[in-house]
């Protein structure tokens, strides 16, 4: 028996997990989403005050931040629609997509060694 198989998946009922993330911002209450700016940005400082050696991690901490930002216009979105919004809300949509993968890969590579540093 598979665990895994009665566990729900996080994303039923959506087409992806970017889908799964967009809905769960769009219905987040702006409280919230403030503190999903506020605690992963007060980290990423924090990490490179620490050591700028740390950049790394403080970059994945955009992720979250832009799925912050993503949801506070998507709440003005609703209320005030508007070109400049969608726009704004695609750019956060790859800022966040290239803050994990740049992240992601300067740890994957931080961790293969010394000889592999940035």
């Amino acid at each position: 028996m598979v665990i895994r198989d009665h566990l729900p998946s996080p994303t039923a009922g959506y087409h992806s997990p970017y889908a799964a993330v967009a809905k769960w911002a769009a219905d987040a209450s702006k409280r919230a989403l403030l503190e999903l700016l506020i605690v992963p940005t007060t980290i990423a400082l924090a990490l490179v005050a620490l050591a700028t050696s740390f950049w790394p991690l403080a970059v994945l901490s955009g992720t979250p931040v832009c799925i912050g930002l993503w949801g506070l216009l998507a709440h003005r979105e609703a209320a005030h629609p508007s070109v400049t919004v969608r726009v704004l809300k695609a750019s956060l949509v790859l800022l966040g997509s290239l803050c994990a993968l740049v992240g992601a890969l300067a740890v994957f590579i931080g961790l293969l060694g010394p000889r592999w540093n940035l």
